[in-house]
Parts: C-alpha cells; sequence; structure tokens
C-alpha cells in the first residue's frame, strides 16, 4: 500500500515507494549526505582564498592611497621644475648679460651689402637664438646694445622682393622688404611689429632722365607699424625719400639713415613711439630732426654729430623720454647737444660705444628731473666727471658703468671705478643716489684688480635697498673669495646677485 507524507526535506507532499523495496536503498536515500576526506580539504582551501582576497582588497586600497601620494608629489615636482626653468631660476640666469649679448651678437655676423640676397641661414640666426626662452628674447630686444641691432640690421635682413625702375640717368633699385610676425624688431627696442624695410641702392641706366621716382605698392601691409628708411648710397639725394608714401599705415617705429626730407614723408607722426636715427651730421641737420621728433617718445642717435657754433646758443626744450646716444664722432657733440636742450622729460639716458671721450656740460643732468636709469658704456669718463653727474640724478634708481677695454696704448683713457667712487658710493649712500635698486660695475683689470677692500664696503652699505647687482672684470678674471663671499650673503636676503 502506497503511503503519502510531507518531504522534510522539499517541503513538498510526496509518494513513498513501495514498502517492499530493499530498506537498504529507503535508508541510504533518508540519511544525511556525508563529505569525503577530498571534499573536506576543498572546503578548506576556499576559506583560505577568501582570506587571501580580503588581504589582497586591503592592500589594493593601500596602494590607491600610495598612487595619490606620488601623483600629488609628482605634480609638486613638476611646478617646482617649471619655477626653476621660468623667472629667477632658470640657467640662463646664471650667465652674465654680457655673455649672453655677445653670443648673440657672434651669431649675428655681418654680411656684405653686395651680396643679394642674403642666404637663409644667416639672416634667420637671430631670430632662432631670440627664441630660446623669454629671458633671452626679452635680453636681446634690449635697446642699450644699438651695436647689436646695427649689425644684425646691415646683415640679417630679408630681402623678400625686388623692384626697379628706370627713370633716366640714374636708376634707383627700390627694394622693398616686408618680414612678418618674427619676434625680433628692428633696431629700437620694443619693435615686436612687422616691418617694412626700404633700402635705396644706385644702378646704371643708358638714358638721360635725372629724375628719379621711387614706386611700390603698399596693399596688404596693414599690419605693419615699424618703418625703416636706409639710404645705402651716399651719392644718391637724400631729398629723394620726398616721393615716398605710407599713407594709411600706422606707424609706430621709425629708423631713417642718410634720409634729410623727412617733413615730405607722407606718414602718421602722431602715433610714433620711438625713432631712430643714424649717420647725420651738421648742427642745422640734426636740429632739424630733432625739432621734428619734439615729442615724448624714444629717441635713438647713432653716429651723429653737432658742432656748437654762435647762432645756436639758445635753448630749447625737449619732450624726449628715453634718449640713447651711441658712437658720437666728436667729444663736443654730447656737450653741444646738452647745451642746446633741456630734456625735462627724460627718463631713461644710455651712452654706449664711442671712440672719443664723453664730454657733459656741468649741471646737464640737473637738467633731467626725472631721470631714473643711467647707462655708461664703454665710454671714456673720469671718477670726477661721473661723481658730478651721479650726484646731480637724485632720482636715479638704475646705474650701469662697463668700463671700454683699451686695447692701443697710445689711447687716452680715464678710469671710471677707481677707489675713490668706490668710497664715495659707500660713505654717501644717503646723499647720493639713496633711491639705487640696480647697479652694474664691470672694470677693465688691464691695470690691475679693484680695490676689494673699498668694493666690499660699498656693497655692505648699499645692501638694504638694492634688488639686483652685478659686478666684474670686463675681462672675466676670477674675483677675489671674499667678493664671491658677499654676493652669496646677498642672493640669500633676495638680491639678484651676480658675477660679470
Amino acid at each position: 500500500m502506497t503511503q503519502v507524507i510531507l518531504c522534510c526535506d522539499c517541503n513538498k507532499v510526496c509518494v513513498l515507494p513501495d514498502p517492499k523495496l530493499k530498506e537498504g536503498i529507503l535508508s541510504l536515500t533518508r540519511a544525511g549526505y556525508q563529505l569525503s576526506a577530498t571534499a573536506s580539504v576543498v572546503e578548506d582551501q576556499l576559506s583560505e582564498l577568501d582570506a587571501q582576497v580580503l588581504e589582497y582588497e586591503h592592500e589594493l586600497r593601500h596602494l590607491d592611497n600610495q598612487q595619490e601620494t606620488l601623483d600629488a608629489a609628482l605634480r609638486s615636482t613638476n611646478l617646482t621644475i617649471q619655477a626653476y626653468e621660468s623667472v629667477a631660476f632658470a640657467p640662463i640666469r646664471k650667465i652674465p648679460d654680457a655673455i649672453l649679448l655677445y653670443i648673440f651678437f657672434l651669431a649675428c655676423a655681418s654680411v656684405d651689402e653686395t651680396l643679394f640676397p642674403v642666404p637663409d641661414n644667416l639672416y634667420l640666426t637671430p631670430f632662432y637664438i631670440s627664441s630660446v626662452c623669454a629671458h633671452w628674447m626679452t635680453l636681446t630686444r634690449s635697446s642699450y646694445h644699438p651695436e647689436l641691432w646695427w649689425r644684425l640690421a646691415d646683415g640679417c635682413i630679408p630681402r623678400l622682393s625686388l623692384s626697379r625702375e628706370t627713370t633716366g640717368e640714374d636708376t634707383y633699385t627700390s627694394q622693398w622688404v616686408f618680414r612678418h610676425r618674427l619676434p625680433v624688431m628692428y633696431p629700437q627696442s620694443g619693435w615686436k611689429t612687422p616691418y617694412l624695410y626700404v633700402s635705396l641702392v644706385r644702378g646704371v641706366n643708358p638714358h638721360n632722365s635725372k629724375t628719379p621716382r621711387i614706386v611700390g605698392s603698399f596693399d596688404g601691409y596693414d599690419s605693419v607699424t615699424s618703418l625703416a628708411l636706409d639710404n645705402h648710397d651716399m651719392t644718391i639725394p637724400r631729398t629723394v625719400a620726398s616721393s615716398l608714401s605710407f599713407h594709411g599705415l600706422s606707424i609706430w617705429h621709425l629708423y631713417l639713415r642718410n634720409i634729410d626730407a623727412i617733413d615730405s614723408i607722407d606718414f602718421n607722426y602722431d602715433l610714433l613711439k620711438s625713432v631712430w636715427l643714424d649717420s647725420y651730421h651738421g648742427t642745422s641737420t640734426v636740429r632739424h630732426m630733432l625739432d621734428r621728433f619734439n615729442k615724448r617718445i624714444s629717441l635713438t642717435l647713432h653716429r651723429c654729430d653737432l658742432e656748437l657754433v654762435e647762432e645756436y646758443v639758445w635753448t630749447t626744450t625737449s619732450n624726449i623720454t628715453s634718449l640713447h646716444i651711441s658712437e658720437w664722432l666728436d667729444a663736443a657733440s654730447v656737450a653741444t647737444l646738452f647745451s642746446m636742450y633741456f630734456f625735462p622729460h627724460l627718463t631713461t639716458l644710455v651712452f654706449t660705444g664711442s671712440p672719443t671721450e664723453l664730454a657733459l656740460p656741468r649741471g646737464a643732468v640737473r637738467q633731467c628731473p626725472l631721470l631714473e636709469d643711467l647707462k655708461l658704456k664703454d665710454v671714456s669718463l673720469s671718477d670726477d666727471d661721473v661723481l658730478d653727474i651721479l650726484y646731480d640724478a637724485g632720482r636715479l634708481h638704475s646705474l650701469s658703468i662697463i668700463e671700454p677695454t683699451v686695447t692701443d696704448s697710445t689711447e687716452i683713457w680715464y678710469p671710471t671705478i677707481t677707489r675713490r667712487f668706490l668710497k664715495e658710493m659707500e660713505v654717501g649712500r644717503d646723499t647720493l643716489l639713496p633711491r639705487l635698486k640696480s647697479l652694474e660695475l664691470v672694470w677693465d683689470d688691464q691695470d690691475g684688480p679693484v680695490q676689494a677692500d673699498a668694493l666690499l664696503g660699498m656693497l655692505q652699505m648699499r645692501a638694504g635697498p638694492l634688488t639686483r647687482l652685478v659686478i666684474g672684470a670686463r675681462s672675466g678674471a676670477i674675483v677675489e673669495d671674499r667678493i664671491v663671499g658677499a654676493l652669496s650673503a646677498l642672493r640669500e636676503t633676495g638680491v639678484d646677485a651676480m658675477i660679470w
């Protein structure tokens, strides 16, 4: 007889088998399942693996924390590297500016003007160098080194096109040169914008007309803000530029060489920010140019000379804000300039590279009450004359004196950075340049090194307000260890102190 019961395992009603079946089979199906020895080992292994999984998860969380810490350290290190490679800690900052400029100067090798066109590898060199880093680009744009840009101008300007018009007995060739979006200006500081370069060159023509005429199209030159007019051939009449018209161009920076008829050239003078005059001689010519640009601009006079004559004894007020005089040809030229003009708005005054001594009338700097920046490079000037100038420049913030290197034993040279000069700078701190923040002293050591005791005394007295200091010998000779130690101590106080 079949029995119906409730199964204890599946909770379902089931029909029991016929009791006639063997009790062994029934007892086997109703008994609990017994694990074998192999099954017990597997269970233990599973428990161990579960424990290992927990350990691995803990280790992963620990590694995640370590990765976050390392990522933060990496970001901090990258920021530190950027800081060292950028501003004050860059390796290029450890090299004196004069060495960098000398390297740049050598790279911009002068090219014979008769070679046309200039090879690419020559004229692209300065552009490549100036784009090395922001510091070098700023340095190469320095208006303190006109000879650098003069050499660059003569030898490294790309001639992109050539137009020639034959008008008679002579042929005047006009080279219209346009350089677009290059980081180097021509030739004055701040000329970062595209410029137009016009060069006048004499040619040969068998015809018989004597009226030269320069023509050119300036369509598409709207972005030009710098203009250079250069009369290369001295036999070409300077008035030939009167036929040039730059109507529609916004000229900010102007370079003129041997061009007299500036009044007849058509462009907007009101927008000018800087003017470079090269190779202008004679009182009337130079004075005419100065009067024509008598506004608040930056002016550079390169190889210009004047002669003081009786009819020019009056003095005119000049609105020039920055004046750079380089390679004056006559010792009296500078004195004549400061005798003819007052400079009440002048803030920057630079004298560089002259074969003759610098002669300033007494009290000339006193006529520049706003003067803040003075640079004397390769200038023969005695310590007495320099001290007279400095006592009159009470508002001066920056002073740079770089003595010339004398190679000719017969050449007359007056040392500037003497023991007396250093002592005056030391004891006269409150009356001699009390606002001085930047100081550069580079001496010619052919007659012996500078007096270390006097130099150290001056540095100790001037250390407070100084933020920048450059000292050293023009030849690059090693200075004494105690001077190096004094500079190291100044660096620890935040002063940008360097050895030439």
